[in-house]
């Protein structure tokens, strides 16, 4: 029997191959881990819902499989239940002689010249060939598995349509010059993933950037106060959990922040509910969980979720439902260093905030110069959606929440 790659849900359509938890020739139980994969939303073991003998693994470690592609070969699975079927079908040597065969004959019509049935192609591919007036159907797709890339878009949108002209124009790209030892390492796992997703924000989002700075003397104060409490009840309570609840409230007053952007149907989205991502790095890579409703939440709540999720995020233990449904994402950099960043949107949303080191500054205050615990912040936007007062005023309200907490929502424990 063939033991293919089932449907997860949640709109995914592939994953990539990341290590075999078996080898041919083990014998496996029901419901026995085979494989850790991973998908744009998360990695995961996946269990076989049958026992049986691996006789051929047909998807090797680092291979990007999709939705119904066979993983592995399973001999002597023995009876199978109703429910056990799904994701399995039974192996037709006859039909695969067959197939083998018709992939030797000489093909009369190429994929270019005659492509039948829609073309594959992701949400965001869709959305940036409507963006660019490229018919999908009309291209050749060079992706795997002939699905269309952003490549193939961008090319057809220049005009270059053929491979043999792409072909000719791609030489021409600057070399990679090597004069040393090197190393090479292929691009897999998360960090193929961060990659794919911060293409698909810069090629479909016209980012801008905005900067200003956040005197939290104040909440340092309120922070040295509540984290007796927070002790007591087990919580550690960071700043982090202070800047998410502020923006989840600024949110509130600037709707266009907390959107999307439907290229296809050209719609806004404004979404009411304030789901904050918090960007998290981890041995593998950045990933981002989200915080639900924290217009519902109280401090110590965010404070308690941020702990949780950063735990199991860097643990490799994050479950799918903590990593999506984000309307706006911030990024803690300040644990870090660095004086300012531009962060980059993640991509259906329409902005991210980046904070930075919280240092005592000389500033004036009163038209005298005083000591005060200061810290940069940045925001980028996307300028389809809002424009650079959108932002700015979203700050300012920002910028009051922490400079003002004991007369804000920010006390409430």
């Amino acid at each position: 029997m063939e033991w293919k790659l089932p449907d997860l849900g949640e709109g995914i359509v592939e994953g990539e191959i990341v290590h075999w938890l078996v080898k041919e020739g083990d014998v496996v139980i029901e419901d026995q881990h085979l494989v850790e994969i991973m998908t744009d939303k998360a990695t995961m073991e996946l269990p076989i819902p049958i026992a049986g003998k691996v006789t051929k693994i047909l998807a090797q470690e680092g291979e990007i499989v999709k939705v119904g592609q066979a993983l592995a070969h399973i001999a002597d699975a023995g009876k199978v239940s109703k429910l056990s079927q799904e994701g399995f079908t039974q192996i037709d040597t006859k039909a695969a002689v067959q197939e083998k065969q018709n992939k030797n004959e000489p093909q009369q019509n190429s994929q270019f010249e005659k492509r039948k049935g829609k073309a594959m192609a992701s949400p965001a591919v869709r959305a940036l060939a409507h963006r660019l007036g490229v018919d999908l159907n009309s291209i050749e797709a060079t992706g795997l598995y002939g699905r269309v890339s952003f490549a193939d878009v961008e090319r057809a949108a220049r005009g270059l349509t053929h491979s043999s002209e792409i072909s000719s124009r791609e030489e021409h790209k600057p070399p990679i010059i090597i004069q040393g030892p090197v190393e090479k390492i292929p691009i897999r796992g998360l960090r193929r993933k961060i990659a794919e997703h911060m293409s698909i924000s810069r090629k479909l989002t016209a980012h801008f950037t905005h900067m200003d700075e956040v005197d939290l003397t104040e909440l340092k104060a309120l922070r040295e106060k509540q984290s007796a409490a927070a002790h007591q009840e087990k919580i550690k309570l960071t700043y982090l959990a202070y800047f998410v609840k502020a923006a989840a409230q600024a949110l509130t007053k600037h709707a266009y922040l907390n959107a999307s952007l439907d290229d296809i149907n050209q719609t806004f989205i404004l979404k009411k509910y304030y789901n904050i991502g918090i960007a998290v790095a981890t041995d593998n890579g950045l990933m981002v969980p989200v915080i639900k409703n924290v217009d519902k939440l109280s401090l110590f709540e965010v404070a308690k979720e941020i702990v949780r999720l950063s735990d199991e995020a860097r643990q490799g233990k994050i479950a799918l439902d903590d990593l999506k449904g984000g309307t706006f994402t911030v990024t803690n950099i300040g644990s870090i260093g660095g004086i300012l960043s531009v962060p980059i949107i993640n991509y259906p949303e329409v902005a991210i905030m980046g904070f930075h080191e919280i240092k005592p500054r000389p500033v004036v205050r009163n038209n005298a110069i005083v000591i005060r615990d200061m810290m940069n912040i940045s925001i980028s936007g996307d300028h389809r959606v809002v424009d650079g007062a959108h932002v700015a005023l979203f700050c300012k309200n920002f910028i009051s929440l922490l400079e003002n907490p004991t007369t804000e929502s920010l006390s409430n424990l």
